[in-house]
């Protein structure tokens, strides 16, 4: 059966230049949301728009698509999300694309957590990708997000982390 050729397996997909893994079987998503394609890329062009240096913050970066997009645009990313498993599969995909995953920041860390601390810090980013999960609970969670009731508060401090010209 096809199920049984295809479990497990990551497969190398191509988006424009850049090349991503995905894997069709051991997970609810396969890694890359297709519906984004021309965001990524609207990130890409926003980065090279700026002239200069930029910082993209990635929040929920799952597997760091838009991050890759922004580096490979020459931007230095900070990516973001509570499981180890997208962290890595987000640095395998930097490795993947010739990006130094060593030159950019990767956080495993609860979003609503960080938040808080990171404005507390006072850093500051140029782009700001917030692509949350309509709902989430885990045990490395102080509490389950919710996009109904936590969206406008993550708008919110995500403006206090934006350059005024972000």
């Amino acid at each position: 059966a096809l199920s049984d050729v295809i479990a497990s397996q990551t497969f190398k997909v191509k988006e424009g230049p850049l090349s991503f893994l995905i894997n069709l079987s051991d997970y609810i998503d396969t890694g890359l949301f297709l519906d984004h394609r021309e965001s990524r890329r609207d990130i890409a062009s926003r980065v090279k728009s700026f002239g200069r240096p930029v910082r993209m913050l990635n929040l929920f970066c799952y597997t760091g698509a838009f991050s890759v997009w922004a580096a490979h645009a020459g931007a230095h990313t900070t990516s973001v999300d509570l499981s180890n498993t997208y962290i890595d599969w987000a640095k395998r995909n930097f490795t993947l694309n010739r990006l130094d995953p060593r030159q950019h920041i990767f956080l495993r860390s609860d979003i609503l957590q960080w938040l808080p601390k990171e404005i507390g810090l006072g850093r500051k980013y140029d782009i700001i990708v917030l692509d949350p999960p309509t709902f989430s609970r885990s045990a490395k969670m102080d509490q389950d997000f919710d996009i109904q009731r936590d969206h406008v508060e993550l708008i919110h401090q995500c403006m206090q982390l934006l350059e005024h010209d972000g």
